[in-house]
């Protein structure tokens, strides 16, 4: 029929070209990718038990942008948060034991371990805070247990006792020309380093690697490019020593010489003679050309650790 008549033999044959993303690329359009904030806010209204069996359970909802978590009821059964989306997630929080034993934070993946000592608790009545960071696919699910069978104490509303967030960071992909940016430097001094006073400038000298060589070796980082930048950093004591009530120390982060924010505290709940340790994250902006160091205020002197992996700082470009 019109415009074309065709035979009772005839062919046709259809050529086209059309744009598939996520073929030999890691670069995506931004509309094809899901810019939208994930996070989730959970407490333990009640106290609960914890293992290396045993999810802690998280029971009460702060906020949850996509309904990912599941939990039991206050003080029983188990908790976890389900990936709905792919990428790297920020996981932080903070638990206090009501039984007599210390003990590490794990964090489990897919009920597996995924990583050892993200965070410490020392003793009954201990406080301590936990950070870690994993990239998770759509379905993955984590859960917090511990290293030892403890009593978790459940927090009032007005405490940050028994909390845990969980936050996407970024995407799997790249959109457009954005380049990853990541730094990973310890302190593994053969002379473990003695921390004093006010605002010690805390040397990592071991470096485990830096994408755009932004460290100078010793104790300061400058920032290659412009971008939001997620600085953690994990802080090891050495040798037992005397703290007092409420002494410790604090962990900051300062850029172009400044105090920009406290990451971590490190409080002694007691007057006693133990180690002690500190764990804490925090995102930044910055410009290329901003640096960027960690320093410690401390109440008592103290050694730090010289077991590789336990003081640590890394910082991961994570945005625009």
């Amino acid at each position: 029929t019109a415009p074309i008549t065709f035979g009772n033999t005839d062919t046709v044959q259809v050529r086209f070209i059309a744009p598939i993303s996520g073929l030999s690329s890691t670069v995506v359009m931004s509309n094809d990718t899901d810019t939208r904030v994930v996070g989730a806010f959970y407490r333990a209204s009640a106290n609960c038990a914890g293992s290396t069996t045993q999810d802690i359970n998280f029971d009460t909802k702060m906020y949850d942008t996509h309904g990912a978590v599941t939990a039991s009821a206050a003080g029983t059964g188990s908790w976890r948060f389900t990936a709905p989306v792919p990428g790297l997630y920020s996981v932080k929080g903070n638990l206090a034991f009501s039984t007599a034993t210390q003990s590490e934070v794990q964090l489990f993946k897919n009920g597996t371990l995924y990583q050892k000592n993200i965070g410490w608790v020392i003793a009954a009545n201990g406080q301590g805070s936990f950070v870690a960071e994993i990239e998770l696919l759509a379905g993955d699910y984590i859960a917090i247990r511990t290293s030892a069978s403890i009593t978790v104490v459940g927090g009032a509303l007005n405490t940050t006792i028994g909390t845990i967030s969980v936050h996407r960071l970024a995407g799997p992909s790249a959109i457009a020309a954005s380049e990853s940016v990541n730094l990973r430097v310890e302190n593994r001094a053969a002379t473990p380093t003695s921390v004093s006073g006010s605002n010690f400038l805390v040397p990592f000298a071991t470096k485990v690697f830096d994408s755009h060589s932004g460290w100078n070796g010793t104790d300061t980082y400058t920032v290659p490019v412009s971008g939001k930048y997620l600085v953690s950093v994990q802080i090891a004591q050495g040798s037992a020593v005397a703290w007092t009530v409420n002494g410790g120390w604090n962990t900051y982060l300062f850029k172009n010489g400044s105090q920009d924010s406290m990451i971590s505290q490190a409080p002694a709940q007691a007057a006693n003679t133990f180690s002690n340790g500190s764990y804490g994250a925090i995102i930044i902006s910055c410009n290329a050309g901003d640096t960027l160091q960690i320093k410690l205020t401390t109440s008592a002197t103290f050694s730090l650790n010289n077991t590789a992996g336990l003081n640590v700082l890394s910082i991961l470009r994570v945005g625009n």
